[in-house]
């Protein structure tokens, strides 16, 4: 017997260890594994539409058989390593935080609780203007949602210019120059709200000006689908763009109306539509916007009344239109009765003229109107003080008046405070204040009944202007008379002319109409010109110094 006996419990703990240890070394199995686990996505949100390219960190990738996120499941899903996985998120049925669950056949899951957000889709609601020139340069406004995330705006498939995201709902920015014209989609694509496409929202014309008004200190002008563009002076909202701001060179009036005609006034404008439907903008002191207010306004507001119009023409701080029935209608500043209605009291709506008689057109100077029947008879009312009432006296008349001589007229203008009009053969007459010859007869003494301007030249048209009438021969080329003190009359001096004197350039019009100092015309092809005084940009070539010979009118850069 040995001399210290082992215990026989020692020997049997002894011997189960080692068996214990033993069998652990042999199978790997007994160990546990570590599970998976999901630690981060990124980026962290995407459109509701899915795309979005994900990389999702965590452990022991390896297993993974299946990622979702939400109720989808990752798309093209690659297992890079142990600690990455790569895909796209599929389309959501709603916005909002979602679970990202990875999954393993040995190692079990690993939750990412609401680590992706799918973000409220992207939408455009609006784009103003929605017109402009086939050269670019349209300074757009675009509304909508989600505008957060924006990698590119485009127009036509080329990206907008000078891209401003304003906020959330408004992105800014420049029309690109397209290969053609006509309509084009707008796309706007965000990283984390998706794309939307505005289906033919942005139209460009390639006719540049088909009309042109001119009001005492702004032009006006109608690109060839109707819509209207304003320049010069804008202090009381004349140009319509939504601002007070002066500009010399077009923008583009506020809303989507569509117009067939353009008139400007002293320190207001309005435009017909092809419906007959009339809207003003700018300065309202005494209700010449029609609107039933007195308040101005930088954007187009519709003429009261319901009345549908043919024909629309702006004085000093009156209006008048000539419904298709050839009545006529005038609001606004009524001291001198030069709203025809019988009486010297303003209106902020249209009031019928007096008298009867059934107009074809109308033209209006600072404190008279005048129209022209439909058997060419020129009337005339209001204030007379110079005789531009023509007919042969000096006293004001709150309803139409005969125009004396028992001319037969084909076109009528009315000046500051003078009158002209040409005969169906093209002869043009004048009458009223003639001080600095605007009359074209030679002379500087006023006339109360008509008298034919000197020079022998037929006239197609005429703009009576405000003291300065111009008129355009059957060929286009554009003659002018009266005063000139800041170069209206085109001929490279400011010298005053009574007799008609050719505009420079040897250019050819289609279309001429004068301000109170300037003066523009349009050529066929839609180019507009102008000269004269030019201190509010009037005359449009992106400068404020006056130009007595005619210069390009820029549109946001480059002619139209």
């Amino acid at each position: 017997m040995p001399k210290h006996p082992i215990p026989q419990f020692r020997l049997v703990n002894k011997i189960a260890f080692a068996v214990a240890f033993a069998l652990a070394g042999c199978d790997d199995s007994i160990a546990p594994s570590p599970a998976v686990t999901v630690t981060a996505v990124s980026p962290a949100s995407g459109p509701l539409a899915g795309g979005t390219m994900l990389t999702i960190t965590g452990t022991n990738f390896t297993g993974v058989t299946s990622v979702t996120i939400g109720e989808g499941v990752l798309g093209s899903p690659t297992v890079v390593s142990a600690t990455q996985i790569t895909g796209t998120t599929s389309a959501s049925s709603s916005v909002g935080p979602k679970d990202v669950i990875a999954t393993s056949s040995s190692d079990g899951s690993g939750t990412c609780i609401g680590c992706f957000t799918y973000s409220p889709p992207i939408s455009v609601t609006d784009v103003s203007p929605a017109t402009g020139p086939l050269a670019g340069g349209t300074n757009v406004t675009i509304t909508g949602t989600s505008f957060t995330g924006v990698t590119s705006v485009t127009i036509g498939g080329l990206e907008l210019v000078g891209r401003v995201i304003v906020s959330a709902t408004e992105i800014t920015g420049t029309a690109p120059a397209p290969n053609g014209a006509g309509a084009k989609d707008l796309v706007v694509i965000s990283s984390s709200h998706g794309t939307s496409t505005c289906r033919g929202c942005f139209t460009y014309v390639s006719s540049g000006f088909v009309a042109i008004a001119a009001g005492f200190y702004h032009t006006c002008g109608l690109l060839g689908d109707g819509a209207p563009y304003c320049w010069g002076h804008n202090l009381d909202g004349t140009l319509g763009d939504g601002s007070t701001t002066n500009s010399s060179s077009p923008v583009a009036v506020s809303g989507r109306q569509r117009f067939s005609a353009l008139t400007g006034g002293f320190r207001h404008s309005c435009g017909l539509t092809g419906a007959g439907a009339a809207y003003c903008w700018g300065y309202n002191s005494d209700g010449q916007l029609g609107n039933g207010s007195t308040t101005q306004s930088s954007v187009p507001v519709a003429v009261s009344g319901g009345l549908s119009f043919t024909a629309l023409a702006a004085g000093g701080y009156h209006t008048c239109g000539v419904t298709g029935a050839g009545a006529a209608y005038c609001w606004g500043l009524n001291g001198e009765g030069q709203l025809g209605g019988g009486s010297q009291a303003s209106s902020s709506v249209p009031v019928p003229v007096s008298g009867g008689q059934s107009f074809t057109a109308l033209g209006q100077g600072e404190l008279h109107t005048c129209g022209l029947t439909t058997s060419g008879a020129p009337y005339c009312w209001g204030n007379n003080v110079t005789a531009q009432l023509g007919n042969d006296g000096l006293a004001r008349s709150s309803t139409p008046v005969a125009v004396s001589g028992g001319l037969s007229l084909g076109t009528l203008a009315a000046g500051y405070f003078h009158t002209c009009g040409l005969s169906t053969s093209g002869v043009a007459y004048c009458w009223g204040w003639n001080d600095f010859g605007q009359l074209g007869n030679g002379s500087t003494s006023t006339s109360s009944t008509p008298v034919p301007v000197s020079g022998g030249q037929n006239f197609s048209t005429i703009s009576a202007s405000g003291a300065h009438p111009c008129a355009l021969t059957s060929s286009g080329a554009a003659y002018c008379w009266g005063l000139n003190n800041y170069g209206q009359l085109g001929n490279g001096s400011t010298a005053e002319s009574s007799v008609p004197i050719a505009v420079s350039g040897s250019l050819s019009f289609s279309a001429i109409a004068g301000g109170a100092y300037h003066t523009c015309g349009l050529t066929i092809s839609g180019t507009a010109y102008c000269w004269g005084r030019n201190d509010f940009g009037q005359v449009g070539d992106g400068t404020t110094s006056s130009i007595n010979v005619p210069v390009l009118v820029q549109v946001r850069g480059s002619g139209p």
